[in-house]
């Protein structure tokens, strides 16, 4: 007893201290293997924590084993007990944090940490549920995106079309006449496909330009005419195509886009609008310079 008190232990471990656990509780702990001879203990009278061998208030498991079936005897005397067997008390001093384990919980400390707790696992859970939500939504940042970055570069959308998956894109520089399209494929709309191969996209651009002498042109490249959007295409692989309808002559490329290149991390919602703004920028360069070169322009 301490000050009319039962005297009570506390045990340190990984996920924090444990107790208040009375002697019985303690032996209990001991014979099933729960409490071992290196764990740290502390109680009041204690200057810090000591190993359960250390301590010299409790016999080793065999000890206890061979002592149970035994009828219980009137234990001793708490003080001479205390004599005996505690440390020599330090009144100023207070117990060292146990090994890999915070100071002694009391109901406040407790009620704190239980908060953090639950804080850490509602934040967990929203980054998870923000990660399901951007895999069924990134492809209509990426369009949305797009088209911004491509307003930016002094184009006018005219046309888009989208058959869920594929999203087909037109754009015309009113003052010159020239156009550019898109296809805009995401390759991530479930959860488990976006965390096996990323937010990636296959992305088609086309530069083309009306020709005055259309069929002549088209006459020349018509053995490289594609008829339409490629779905797939190697990365890089220029072609020339027609629109007999519009008169225009387009060059088109494949590539593959990792959508968060152009993402902010800390909010994929956020567009690094100029990194995409000079990416199609220097697609639609490379692109006009290889048609001007086809057409001897």
């Amino acid at each position: 007893m301490s000050n009319g008190r039962p005297m009570m232990w506390f045990c340190g471990s990984p996920e924090g201290n444990k107790g208040p656990f009375t002697r019985e509780q303690m032996e209990d702990l001991i014979l099933r293997g729960l409490v071992t001879g290196t764990t740290y203990i502390w109680r009041e009278g204690f200057s810090g924590w000591v190993k359960v061998q250390e301590s010299g208030d409790f016999a080793p498991p065999s000890a206890q084993l061979a002592r149970a079936p035994r009828t219980p005897t009137p234990p001793e005397p708490t003080a001479a007990r205390s004599e005996a067997k505690a440390p020599a008390p330090t009144p100023t001093s207070a117990p060292a944090p146990a090994p890999a384990a915070s100071v002694i919980p009391k109901s406040e400390q407790q009620d704190a940490y239980m908060d953090e707790v639950f804080v850490k696992l509602v934040h967990s859970s929203w980054k998870r549920h923000g990660r399901r939500l951007l895999s069924t939504e990134v492809d209509e940042v990426l369009v949305g995106a797009v088209i911004t970055a491509t307003l930016d570069n002094g184009y006018a959308l005219i046309d888009l079309n989208s058959t869920g998956s594929d999203h087909f894109l037109r754009f015309e520089q009113l003052e010159t006449g020239s156009r550019i399209i898109f296809q805009l494929t995401h390759h991530g709309e479930s959860l488990l496909t976006s965390q096996v191969l990323g937010h990636e996209a296959s992305v088609r651009i086309g530069y083309g330009e009306r020709v005055k002498d259309f069929g002549s042109v088209y006459r020349a490249v018509k053995q490289e005419l594609k008829g339409g959007y490629i779905a797939q295409a190697e990365p890089g692989i220029i072609t020339v195509d027609g629109d007999i309808s519009s008169q225009y002559i387009y060059v088109e490329v494949g590539m593959l886009w990792d959508i968060k290149d152009y993402l902010n991390p800390e909010n994929p919602y956020q567009v690094n609008y100029p990194k995409l703004t000079e990416h199609i920028q220097a697609s639609v360069h490379a692109l006009r310079k290889y048609l001007h070169g086809r057409l001897g322009a």
